[in-house]
């Protein structure tokens, strides 16, 4: 481990409990875990099957809260099953990876945030210079209005949300409302939400 920065895992049938590694948190300190390899529910099935694409983003926050790591590598790029078809089409997997690799950038860090605020609803939360982004996959099959509080944030200047779901790909669906540092919004079913905050200071 001394000789390594990088110590990469894969996931093959791997439960949200089983994605903590408290060892190598124990003996890592100053490492990076990676997940580099993934098979998901029905990963070997076309990409734009819906809702089966939202399993990408319930296993992509579930690595980040529950294994704690810093990277999520789709191993495939280009291929029928991947986030991009052979004929350079983004798929329904690939827009779900994107809600969260579109926003969450290099430097960013994941905050605390409930992860499972409701059934079926999954969150995750990180921080980069003057925004806060924060990630909800409902894979329920009912809409469900969820509420967030920004804790000890700093103010928040403006909200924007963008949708994927079985007809939108990565959708910008408006500016959100908010009071002080709470906001509402309505989380449609099999779906993924990016909330885009953008604050007057990052602290």
């Amino acid at each position: 481990l001394s000789r390594i920065d990088i110590f990469a895992t894969h996931f093959y049938g791997t439960q949200k409990k089983d994605m903590a590694y408290p060892l190598f948190e124990q003996y890592g300190e100053g490492k990076e875990l990676w997940m580099t390899e993934v098979y998901v529910p029905n990963s070997s099935s076309d990409a734009d099957t819906w809702p089966e694409a939202v399993e990408v983003a319930v296993n992509i926050s579930d690595a980040m809260t529950e294994g704690n790591m810093q990277a999520y590598v789709w191993w495939y790029i280009r291929r029928f099953y991947g986030p991009m078809k052979e004929d350079g089409t983004i798929s329904k997997r690939g827009y779900c990876m994107a809600q969260f690799a579109k926003f969450v950038r290099p430097g960013y860090i994941r905050i605390g945030a409930t992860e499972n605020p409701a059934y079926g609803v999954s969150v995750s939360a990180y921080k980069g210079e003057d925004e806060i982004i924060i990630v909800a996959v409902n894979h329920s099959l009912a809409k469900y209005a969820q509420s967030f509080k920004l804790s000890s944030a700093p103010g928040i200047e403006y909200i924007e949300a963008y949708t994927t779901d079985s007809s939108r790909n990565l959708e910008r669906t408006g500016n959100v409302a908010f009071d002080g540092e709470r906001f509402s919004y309505v989380l449609p079913a099999e779906s993924v939400t990016t909330f885009v905050i953008s604050t007057s200071s990052a602290e």
